[in-house]
């Protein structure tokens, strides 16, 4: 949900009060979260897998 607000302009100090953070350095986290950049390193279960 954080990266979702994130994502769409929510701002920081509201993402925290959204989550109970009491501190705002709680949720900087999700400052580094990039879901599309993450899709990008999936794997294909077809290429990994070994056939016996």
């Amino acid at each position: 949900m954080a990266s979702t607000l994130l994502e769409q302009g929510t701002p920081l100090s509201v993402i925290s009060e959204v989550l109970g953070h009491i501190n705002s350095k709680s949720t900087e986290v999700y400052l580094q979260t990039d879901v599309d950049g993450l899709r990008r390193c999936t794997l294909d279960p077809d290429d990994v897998m070994i056939n016996d």
